[in-house]
């Protein structure tokens, strides 16, 4: 992976090859990270680790088909902390895993 984040308006990897398929693909990738957040934010409020450690590990699978990395480390902090039984980190990191996604979805965005 070259980058941190897809450059604004990049399909990464092979969606870039496939034109609007890829689109497609990308935007069933995004949709899919958002619901896991939400379901993630749910098993965090009723403390369900292995459910934590579940959806984080989706999230962190999802981030690596779309070339997000930041996404993909802060999904995989919460996969391994909800392993060990720490919810308190995933609390902490949905915050930003909330935002990375936010700014993947606006980076991919039809202009």
């Amino acid at each position: 992976m070259s980058g941190k984040t897809p450059r604004e308006g990049e399909l990464p990897g092979v969606l870039g090859e496939i034109g609007e398929a890829g689109r497609e693909i990308l935007e069933s990738g995004l949709a899919q990270i958002g619901r896991r957040i939400r379901e993630l934010e749910e098993a965090c409020s009723r403390n369900d680790r292995p459910e934590v450690h579940r959806i984080a590990h989706a999230i962190r699978g999802s981030a690596l088909n779309l070339d997000a990395e930041d996404l993909e480390a802060a999904a995989g902090r919460i996969e391994r902390a909800a392993a060990r039984g720490d919810l308190s980190i995933a609390r902490e990191l949905l915050p930003r895993v909330r935002a990375l996604c936010a700014a993947l979805e606006e980076r991919f965005r039809p202009r």
